[in-house]
């Protein structure tokens, strides 16, 4: 019996013969077809390779930039932490700032003259600290609204009792430190007087 298949001729010549050998519903034909929906398949699944690819490039350079966004935002609270800090210890003094210009602007609205200049912030956060470090153990101060050597030297003193960069300055670190401390010491103080009257 003669091969079909083995016509002599070469393959290319054979390929029309071959496929018009088959006829419609053969083997080959629904081979065909299998091969083409998996090249269909294997297309798809690298195009979501390309896209898995991507997102995970995506995601590291997102993971990349996460150290300088948790920087960031560490110096924005420290920022927030020192505002609040010097609210907090400069508001008694602003607040007493607050009435006396009132009061100033009382007295020019009634006798035309001024009784007094309008209130520095700074001064007002040097009064307060001259208050609070003696009430720490920090000397003996005069609330003068000055930073002069005696209230630098306080500063000093304190900054260095609470690990704090020694400056000699209210800068925001000190401020919390201090307020954190008058707080400390203002619940102490309070202590004996609850114990004692719970006797």
């Amino acid at each position: 019996m003669l091969d079909p298949l083995d016509s002599g001729e070469p393959p290319e010549e054979q390929l029309p013969t071959l496929t018009s050998a088959f006829p419609a519903g053969s083997p080959a034909r629904g081979l065909r077809a299998q091969v083409a929906n998996l090249s269909q398949i294997q297309l798809n699944l690298l195009s979501e390779q390309a896209r898995a690819l991507a997102a995970i490039g995506e995601w590291k350079r997102l993971q990349a930039q996460l150290p300088a966004v948790r920087e960031e935002l560490r110096q924005l609270m420290g920022t927030r932490d020192q505002a609040q800090s010097e609210l907090v210890v400069a508001q008694p003094e602003l607040s007493g700032a607050i009435n006396r210009a009132s009061q100033a602007h009382g007295d020019v609205s009634t006798t035309g003259l001024v009784g007094s200049k309008a209130p520095d912030p700074k001064q007002a956060i040097a009064a307060t600290a001259q208050k609070a470090l003696p009430k720490l153990g920090y000397g003996k101060l005069t609330a003068d609204r000055v930073v002069g050597p005696g209230t630098r030297r306080a500063i000093e003193a304190f900054q260095r009792d609470k690990g704090l960069t020694v400056t000699g300055k209210l800068d925001g670190p000190t401020l919390k430190q201090l307020t954190r401390s008058l707080k400390v010491a203002a619940r102490r103080d309070a202590t004996p007087h609850v114990e004692m009257s719970m006797r």
